[in-house]
């Protein structure tokens, strides 16, 4: 039994030298591997020089000729709205799509009928607000003479005085005479704005109407350019 024992105790200690061996044997080797590797040497890095010629600059005539793409575009691009509800009475023949207009012109005619009864009307809204304007100019007169001979003035209040004296008489009078003027101007207005004029030297880029459409203030009625200056997007070609 004993042998036995002795034997197996041999034999583990055995196996854990050649482990040992073995991990020595490893370990010698990745250090000859780590001694013995190649190693670089950094090289100087060399200067990059670019060699340019000179010369002195000369005043020349000569044309230079330099080739380039691009696009033409208008100064001013505008689209036409009418500010007035109407039908297109009449429409100039110049109003096609590459035709010039001057500054002035006429391009289309909205029918005026509605818009010239309203100024017939607005004219003798005004007549009669200056005539009653007029009246009441004459009752400031005699207002005023009675007052003069009223003894019991300091007995009044500033409203009984103020109708004595037809003073809101004449404020209204003079209210509704302002108010005919101004809707009259109004009326004078829309009947011109009854004819459509190019705002200045244009080129028809399209026309969006035709005779007896009708339109209002939201539709177009066509696009124009402006005729005088145009700019020049170019693309350089090297």
């Amino acid at each position: 039994m004993s042998n036995k024992k002795y034997s197996s105790q041999f034999i583990i200690i055995a196996r854990i030298v050649i482990i040992l061996m073995i991990i020595g044997g490893a370990l010698l080797i990745s250090k000859r591997l780590i001694d013995t590797k190649p190693k670089n040497k950094q090289r100087p890095r060399k200067e990059r020089t670019t060699i340019a010629t000179t010369i002195p600059l000369e005043k020349s005539n000569k044309q230079i000729f330099i080739h380039t793409t691009g696009i033409i575009t208008p100064d001013q691009e505008l689209r036409i709205y009418p500010q007035v509800t109407g039908k297109i009475r009449e429409m100039s023949k110049s109003f096609e799509p590459g035709c010039f207009f001057k500054k002035g012109d006429e391009i289309v005619q909205i029918d005026s009928a509605d818009y010239d009864i309203a100024l017939i009307e607005a004219e003798a809204n005004l007549t009669d607000a200056q005539y009653n304007y007029d009246v009441e100019l004459g009752y400031q007169s005699v207002a005023k003479h009675e007052w003069n001979l009223f003894e019991k003035k300091d007995q009044l209040n500033d409203l009984e005085k103020k109708l004595m004296l037809r003073v809101p008489h004449l404020k209204k009078a003079e209210a509704l005479l302002m108010s005919a003027k101004a809707k009259l101007d109004k009326a004078k207005l829309n009947v011109s704005r009854t004819k459509i004029h190019a705002p200045f030297n244009a080129i028809i880029l399209s026309r969006d109407v035709s005779l007896g459409s009708l339109v209002s203030s939201q539709t177009s009625i066509g696009t124009i350019v402006y005729s005088d200056n145009f700019r020049a997007e170019a693309t350089l070609c090297l």
